[in-house]
């Protein structure tokens, strides 16, 4: 499993792995951060766990602001078995800059787990993830039978707020919320029957409009950067040549 961020204050990107200690006699994890940089070759570069392990699922991981997180395996376990939460850290925090491990973060109060029946007596499995969602921390859960998404409104106090519970009106295997438009309007992206299908869901109404109908092979993702500097970078014939 590895993820990469940029240090806001540098403006460097780094990458963070986990990977299997596969010594012999040894088993476990070990944790790795390198420095990404056209001027040199990347060297991994060992740092310290933290005290317990998080989830595998790339779901359970996001970068955001130099700052990655990973979803506690346990927690993450226990809500996908129905199972009662009572630890109040949710969350580990990796700093790239620093290259230390931040104070855990709690998780969110009220959150409660249900029997998630599904449409039709269809079986609804539980999904329990972190995102980036318009530069904040998001937790997305359900089913509820809606989907839940929890926004991170303070580090330091664990303070989360459940601003969106969506009613999906199919049976689906996943749930991504993409971005939240200036109107308020979200995009997401739901897996269901095999496809991915982007939509546009507006919470006042709660209705839901088709924006494409994907393969899964196909990733979706919200590019941040400044499409009028691209121009700039295409080469000449002469440097294709050379």
């Amino acid at each position: 499993m590895s993820l990469f961020g940029q240090v806001p204050s540098t403006a460097e990107y780094k990458a963070f792995r986990k990977v299997n200690n596969t010594h012999v006699g040894e088993y476990g994890f070990l944790y790795e951060v390198c420095t990404l940089s056209s001027g040199s070759r990347p060297r991994w570069r060992a740092v310290q766990g933290p005290p317990n392990t998080f989830g595998m699922p790339g779901e359970t991981s996001v970068a955001i602001d130099g700052i990655v997180h990973f979803l506690m395996a346990e927690v993450f376990f226990l809500v996908r078995q129905r199972k009662p939460v009572i630890q109040e850290d949710w969350i580990f925090s990796f700093d790239l800059e620093t290259e230390k491990w931040r104070p855990n973060i709690k998780g969110p109060q009220g959150f409660f787990l249900d029997n998630a029946s599904g449409l039709n007596g269809y079986y609804r499995q539980i999904q329990l993830s972190l995102t980036k969602l318009n530069g904040s921390l998001v937790i997305v859960h359900g089913p509820s039978p809606n989907m839940d998404i929890w926004f991170l409104m303070s580090f330091e106090k664990g303070f989360w707020v459940k601003q969106y519970s969506i009613q999906i009106e199919r049976v689906y295997s996943y749930f991504w919320p993409v971005v939240v438009l200036q109107d308020g309007r979200i995009v997401i992206v739901i897996h269901v029957e095999g496809k991915q299908i982007v939509e546009i869901h507006n919470p006042r109404r709660n209705t839901f409009s088709v924006l494409a109908d994907t393969s899964r092979s196909c990733a979706i993702n919200v590019y941040t950067g400044n499409l009028l500097s691209l121009g700039r970078q295409q080469p000449t014939i002469n440097e294709v040549r050379n």
